[in-house]
């Protein structure tokens, strides 16, 4: 009987923990994770330039986001990111399980929340190629799946796997890579590049404005992960959280923008540079005042 219990026993914790070890050693990606079930949809047909000619190199896990894997191209210049569609999917017992009429219904508005989110995504993904192609680095967005591209994708995840993926078939999205705003700012503060330090500061500056002029908002607008720099402009990196706003149009809510969104950026100016944190409060005046 203690055997049978300790059997018991060592089952479960197997089926508790090796999902966990897996996720944590493959970050959760899996081919079936990036394919699409969802039927055409002309709402998320996109207007894209040509696709670009970078899939002579492989692409190397990176990291993984809220929405997407990332990888990282052979020669460190794009990343290629692929939607994580299991995570608008049911788990297949919840999915398929016949389940009584309260059950049911509960199922129901779970995934109308799913698709509801998917519906809020791909639209903020659609806007940005469309309208920010230049403020976000943007060079492609497939959201629906289609049979014109005749490509494959050579990815390597991250337990040095090769894959090769069929771009028609998923969604994805491919950006130029930018590195990241503060350690940016940071290694032109250690090479005393004060000059270039400032223009960047004024672009990310320019480019809240930029985005809020178009009547554009940014729901997850946070210097510290989602602004990079790509040859010391600013760009916006996660393009997942963005709606048309008209009132971003108005020079008072551009205002409050700016200085919400620079709040951060100016502590950590202060910290390490008290000439830049100065710069930054000048320039801010500048622009409210334009």
């Amino acid at each position: 009987m203690i055997k049978r219990i300790s059997q018991l026993l060592l089952l479960a914790l197997a089926i508790h923990y090796i999902p966990k070890f897996c996720r944590s050693k493959t970050a959760g990606f899996t081919i079936p994770n990036i394919q699409s079930h969802l039927a055409y949809n002309s709402d998320w047909e996109v207007a894209n330039p040509p696709l670009p000619e970078i899939f002579n190199q492989s692409f190397s896990y990176f990291s993984a986001g809220g929405q997407c894997y990332v990888f990282l191209s052979e020669d460190g210049n794009y990343v290629l990111k692929f939607f994580k569609h299991h995570q608008r999917r049911l788990p297949f017992l919840v999915e398929y399980l016949p389940l009584p009429a309260k059950w049911a219904a509960k199922r129901e508005k779970q995934r109308a929340r799913r698709l509801k989110k998917l519906q809020r995504d791909y639209r903020s993904y659609k806007l940005a190629i469309e309208q920010l192609e230049e403020e976000t680095g943007l060079l492609y967005v497939h959201l629906n799946q289609t049979t014109d591209l005749k490509k494959s994708a050579r990815i390597i995840d991250k337990l040095n796997i090769t894959h090769r993926v069929p771009l028609d078939q998923v969604g994805f999205i491919v950006q130029k890579r930018a590195s990241l705003a503060l350690p940016h700012l940071s290694e032109l503060i250690e090479a005393h590049d004060i000059p270039l330090a400032k223009s960047a500061i004024e672009s990310v500056c320019n480019l809240i404005l930029t985005r809020c002029e178009k009547g554009i908002y940014d729901e997850d607008a946070k210097i510290h992960r989602n602004f990079g720099f790509i040859d010391n402009r600013a760009i916006l990196i996660d393009v997942g959280r963005l709606r048309p706003d008209p009132r971003r149009t108005d020079p008072k809510i551009q205002q409050a923008d700016l200085f919400k969104i620079t709040k951060r950026l100016d502590d950590y100016l202060s910290s390490m540079s008290p000439e830049l944190s100065e710069h930054l409060h000048t320039y801010l005046q500048e622009r409210i005042h334009d």
